[in-house]
């Protein structure tokens, strides 16, 4: 008995200090990440620059060419959003690239576990990793 109750008292310290790791983690730093858009099967990767302000810019591979991205990082408790606000895709004919919303959630100081739900839809789980401090 008093083996499965350290068990599980271990269980529920490492679950409150994930949920709060989010919340604590320093992204401050150089993040890269790969995802496929589940619709298209497209390949996206880039690289994801967040300064000591959660301000965030991307350089992001598409199959059109390079755009770029300007935003900003919002920390809670138990998630991390980065949001984009604007694009740059002046150099690309067609549609326009929609800028990017990722939903995360830590696994460690140095990965991430997001979705891209941009347009409201979760697409499949991708990881940000991070490159450079």
């Amino acid at each position: 008995m008093r083996k499965h109750l350290v068990i599980v008292t271990s269980f529920l310290i490492a679950a409150v200090t994930t949920s709060s790791l989010a919340k604590d983690i320093d992204l401050q730093g150089t993040w890269q990440f790969t995802l496929i858009a589940p619709s298209t099967s497209n390949q996206y990767s880039g690289n994801i620059k967040i300064d000591a302000s959660n301000m965030a810019q991307a350089s992001v591979k598409t199959p059109r060419g390079m755009v770029t991205e300007k935003g900003h990082v919002d920390v809670g408790k138990d998630y991390i959003d980065i949001i984009f606000t604007t694009v740059d895709d002046t150099r690309h004919n067609g549609p326009i690239y929609n800028v990017d919303k990722f939903r995360c959630t830590s696994q460690s100081k140095d990965a991430l576990s997001c979705h891209d739900i941009t347009a409201g839809e979760q697409v499949h789980p991708f990881v940000v990793s991070r490159v450079k401090q």
